[in-house]
């Protein structure tokens, strides 16, 4: 949770939005899976940001931190979505 919320501003000034962690209330993992969350208004904003992370310092310490947190904190999937019924 400290990572993540240390990382919401970080992300917003690379152009993302609404940075949250959300954890289910109910379902498979419980209270050990979060989830982080950021928006983009398009594709085009998310390249953006991919090719600031790229080039961060940020990313390298983030693989530091969590591999040698492993295995109490892993970072299990990244995924890139989209909402189909956005108007």
């Amino acid at each position: 949770m400290a990572g993540s919320r240390a990382a919401k501003p970080l992300h917003e000034s690379m152009g993302a939005k609404n940075a949250r962690l959300m954890r289910p209330l109910t379902g498979p993992g419980g209270f050990e899976v979060a989830t982080y969350l950021i928006d983009f208004d398009d594709a085009e904003a998310f390249g953006r940001f991919q090719d600031q992370m790229r080039g961060s310092d940020w990313v390298v310490q983030l693989r530091k931190d969590v591999a040698a947190a492993h295995p109490d904190l892993r970072m299990a999937d990244q995924g890139l979505v989209y909402n189909a019924i956005s108007d």
